[in-house]
């Protein structure tokens, strides 16, 4: 409504357009695309009255050929199979190709990966031991569901809310009494991240903070 997408739009038409001097890498070309693509696709989700609504047939074909690249692939095990769900439940609403069994696959992995109080291993190790624990079980793993479930039109499911809101209940304490938040590994990064799952948690309504 305030004019606030227009350099988006420039941005992914020319991101999409395989002739663009200032085309992006598809999914084939470079597996880092798929992360982008996620939050493309979110994005386009949320805006969709403002962007998606208003592009030509050829423009929006063309996004959807470039998303695509994400069906039918496989090999994530770890939060990046919430990418994979989030761009092909978009794909789903406008028309585009998706795979049901990418996501019955990735439902069991996220299962596999699960580990209590709303706490998920960001993958495992080579011997399968789930052992990576940061800032990522509350930025992918609570926030993409969320996400989804937007996509979709639906209520974040039963499941979902309940982990989400155990995990709120401890990462309460990751937060330093002047509001830093604990620092730890690839999460030093994370500082805006960090902060997702408590906004999911108030969007979900099922925050248990004042």
């Amino acid at each position: 409504p305030h004019g606030l997408l227009d350099r988006f739009r420039s941005g992914l038409l020319a991101g999409v357009d395989p002739s663009s001097p200032e085309r992006w890498p598809t999914i084939a070309e470079r597996r880092q695309a798929v992360v982008e693509a996620a939050s493309i696709a979110i994005a386009l989700s949320e805006t969709r009255p403002w962007l998606w609504d208003t592009l030509a047939d050829r423009d929006r074909q063309r996004v959807i050929d470039w998303l695509a690249g994400i069906v039918g692939t496989a090999g994530y095990t770890n939060n990046w199979i919430w990418f994979q769900n989030v761009i092909e439940a978009f794909l789903a609403q406008v028309g585009g190709p998706w795979d049901q069994s990418d996501l019955d696959r990735n439902a069991e992995i996220a299962e596999s990966l699960y580990i209590g109080d709303g706490w998920y291993s960001d993958g495992a190790g080579p011997t399968g031991v789930r052992q990576s624990f940061d800032h990522y079980a509350g930025w992918a793993w609570h926030v993409y569901p969320l996400m989804h479930s937007r996509i979709v039109g639906e209520a974040l499911a039963p499941l979902h809310r309940e982990r989400l809101a155990a995990f709120i209940d401890q990462a309460k304490d990751l937060v330093g009494s002047r509001g830093a938040p604990l620092l730890q590994g690839r999460s030093l990064t994370y500082r805006f991240a960090m902060l997702a799952p408590f906004w999911a948690a108030t969007i979900s309504g099922v925050t248990p903070l004042a």
